[in-house]
């Protein structure tokens, strides 16, 4: 049931919970003229393509990669009629560029499993004190605020390639 069409009049004795189950965060590049965008883009996806590596990928999510990962990382390139894509993902996350209709650079970034991801908040601990600290993202709608700079800070790394550094995943 969505909330917009809850009636109000109605004494019905339910309960709602909002949570997030994925985001994503994007970043759009317009270029006045395809033959603006195209040799870049071209130079772009053959680098994505052939220079990065998992351990790349899992620092662009805030991951880190151990010996013993074995769980889905890899990437793919798809042509369709108006878009191309490169997208890099690990586990439900991913980060991806498009190249839409010939224009539009987009750089994107999917959080597919938001308590994968660690942030600085504050958490009660066991004897009732709040403490700022290191915690996983819950899935409820207070983590909206921190994600749009969790979810920048990874398009920005990508498009700079520089290490991310604040935001953490679980390990």
């Amino acid at each position: 049931m969505h909330l917009l069409f809850y009636p109000k009049d109605v004494p019905y004795d339910i309960a709602f919970r909002w949570s997030i189950m994925q985001t994503e965060y994007a970043t759009d590049i317009l270029f006045q003229k395809q033959s603006d965008l195209a040799p870049l883009y071209e130079t772009l996806i053959r680098t994505a393509i052939h220079s990065v590596k998992s351990e790349n990928i899992a620092s662009f999510l805030g991951r880190k990669l151990y010996g013993n990962y074995q769980d889905d990382m890899g990437n793919n390139f798809d042509t369709h009629i108006l878009v191309t894509r490169i997208k890099h993902r690990m586990d439900a996350s991913s980060i991806k560029m498009y190249d839409k209709l010939g224009i539009i650079l987009r750089i994107a970034t999917v959080m597919g499993a938001i308590s994968e991801f660690k942030h600085l908040q504050e958490v009660e601990t066991r004897l009732g004190e709040t403490v700022r600290k290191i915690a996983s993202m819950k899935k409820i709608m207070q983590s909206l605020y921190v994600l749009p700079d969790f979810s920048r800070h990874r398009t920005d790394c990508a498009r700079s390639s520089s290490r991310p550094s604040m935001i953490q995943a679980k390990k």
